[in-house]
C-alpha cells in the first residue's frame, strides 16, 4: 500500500537523538529484571507464605480495596507511616513484598494484613487484581523497578501511585546526576507525594508532613560518653567520612558504637572503645540505642586530595542534599531517646533540632571540639524535651489523618519549578 506523501518518512536525515522516555527505560528496565536472579526471588530463599491469596481472599481483598493502602519497596519510614495508619484512621496498610526479602519480612510486624510472592510477576499482578484505594513506595529506593515502574500502576491501571520522598528531587538547575532525574521523572507521573519538608515554593501536588515518631523506647539511665552511629558508611559515600572522627573520640574517652546498615564499611577500629555491629533491623536497633547518649547524623562530606574535609559549594547536588535532606536515622535517634548531633551545613535538619532544643548543632568542619560543644547545653533537659514531644509535636496521631485523607482525594501530578526554587 502506497504511503501518502505527508506521512513519508525522511530516510535521508539520520534519526535525532531524543530525550529518553518511558518506553525507552521499561524495556531496558525489563531485560534487567529478567536476567537478575536476584530480582526475580527478592535474595535468598527464605521459609515465607507464597504465592497469590485464594479466590475467596482475593474477593474479600477487592471489596475492601477502597481501604486499601498498599505498601511495597518498603522503607522503615514507610513503616511507621503504616502503623499510624492501622492506629488512626480507618485505612488498612498492606504490605506486599517478595519471598526472601528479610528486611521487609522483619517489617512485616508492623501490618496486619501482608503477603510474601514468588518473583515480580506475581507481585504486579496483585496489585493489578486488588486494585487498592492507593499503592505507596519509598523514593529513593532498590531495586530500580520498583522506582522506574511506579508511573504505570498510575497511567495503565489507574491505581492512584503516592511516593514518599526521602530528599526531595534538587532544583533544575544544579539536577545533573541520572539518580535525580530518574526520581524527578517518577514523582512528577505519579498521583501526588507526600515528604517531611516544610512546604517548598513553587512545588506543588504534595503533602507535607513533620518528622514524626512512632516506636518510642522508654529513656532510662544512658551510658556516659557514648556515642552512636546507626547508617550507611558504604566507601565511597559522603557519609563514609563519619569514620575520619572516630579515633578523635575514643582518645577524648568517648565509646563509639557504629550500627553499619549495608555490613560494607570496612572500619577495622583501633580502640576498643570502638564497636562495629553488623546490619540491625530497627524494631531491634531502638531498643540497642536507647542507652547511648548521642547519635551522628555525618554531614555529606566530599574528599579531594590535600584537603582534611571539603564541602562541596553551593550549586552541587551533595550541598543540595547537605543543607535540605532529611536522614532517617534522625527520627530514630528520637524514638530511641538518642540525642541528634549534626553539623550545620546540615540545614534543615540543624534548625528542627534548634527549634526544639533537642539535639547539638556543630559549627566546626571536623567536630573536633566534641567536649566543648557538649558542654554548652544540658543533656538531660534534652532527653526531658524528647520525651514530652515524642507524646505531642513529634507525635504521628494528627499527620496520620492528613496522610489518609491525602491518599483518598489526591489527584493532582506534582510540578518543580524549571530554574531553581
Amino acid at each position: 500500500m502506497a504511503i501518502p506523501d505527508g506521512n513519508r518518512l525522511k530516510a535521508a536525515k539520520p534519526p535525532r537523538m531524543a530525550q529518553e522516555t518511558l518506553i525507552d527505560i521499561v524495556p531496558r528496565l525489563l531485560a534487567e529484571i529478567a536476567n537478575d536472579p536476584a530480582y526475580r526471588t527478592g535474595g535468598s530463599a527464605a521459609d515465607t507464605a507464597t504465592g497469590l491469596p485464594d479466590d475467596q481472599r482475593m474477593a474479600a481483598l477487592r471489596a475492601n480495596a477502597g481501604r486499601l493502602v498498599m505498601f511495597f519497596g518498603v522503607s522503615f519510614e514507610q513503616v511507621r507511616h503504616a502503623a499510624a495508619l492501622a492506629r488512626y484512621t480507618d485505612l488498612e496498610p498492606f504490605l506486599v513484598y517478595l519471598k526472601g526479602d528479610g528486611i521487609a519480612g522483619h517489617y512485616a510486624r508492623a501490618f496486619r494484613f501482608g503477603l510474601a510472592v514468588d518473583d515480580n510477576a506475581a507481585l504486579f499482578r496483585f496489585i493489578a487484581e486488588v486494585r487498592p484505594l492507593a499503592l505507596t513506595i519509598t523514593l529513593p529506593s532498590e531495586p530500580l523497578h520498583y522506582r522506574a515502574l511506579l508511573p504505570l500502576f498510575s497511567q495503565v491501571y489507574g491505581i492512584r501511585t503516592i511516593p514518599f520522598v526521602y530528599d526531595l528531587c534538587p532544583p533544575e538547575n544544579i539536577l545533573s546526576s541520572a539518580w535525580f532525574r530518574a526520581e524527578r521523572y517518577i514523582v512528577e507521573n505519579c498521583d501526588g507525594f507526600y515528604s517531611w519538608h516544610e512546604p517548598v515554593p513553587g512545588v506543588s501536588g504534595g503533602l507535607w508532613t513533620p518528622m514524626a515518631t512512632m516506636f518510642n523506647a522508654p529513656i532510662g539511665l544512658k551510658r556516659p560518653r557514648s556515642i552512636a552511629y546507626a547508617g550507611s558508611l558504604s566507601p565511597g559515600m559522603p557519609e563514609h567520612n563519619f569514620l575520619r572522627f572516630v579515633e578523635t573520640y575514643n582518645d577524648a574517652g568517648y565509646s563509639v558504637d557504629i550500627f553499619d546498615a549495608k555490613g560494607d564499611c570496612g572500619y577495622e577500629p583501633r580502640s576498643p572503645m570502638t564497636r562495629v555491629h553488623p546490619r540491625v533491623p530497627e524494631f531491634e536497633l531502638i531498643d540497642r540505642l536507647a542507652p547511648i547518649q548521642f547519635g551522628f547524623a555525618a554531614p555529606y562530606l566530599a574528599e579531594r586530595p590535600g584537603d582534611k574535609t571539603f564541602h562541596p559549594g553551593p550549586g552541587t547536588e551533595i550541598d543540595w542534599c547537605n543543607r535540605h535532606g532529611v536522614p532517617g536515622k534522625i527520627v530514630l535517634y528520637l524514638e530511641a531517646g538518642v540525642i541528634p548531633i549534626v553539623h550545620r551545613e546540615t540545614a534543615y535538619v540543624a534548625e528542627f533540632l534548634e527549634r526544639h532544643n533537642i539535639g547539638y548543632v556543630f559549627d566546626d568542619d571536623g567536630y573536633h571540639d566534641l567536649e566543648r560543644a557538649l558542654a554548652r547545653k544540658d543533656p538531660g533537659e534534652m532527653l526531658a524535651n524528647i520525651s514530652e514531644l515524642r507524646e505531642t509535636a513529634l507525635s504521628w496521631k494528627q499527620p496520620a489523618g492528613l496522610l489518609a485523607e491525602f491518599f483518598r482525594n489526591a489527584n493532582e501530578r506534582p510540578r518543580f519549578p524549571r530554574r531553581g526554587w
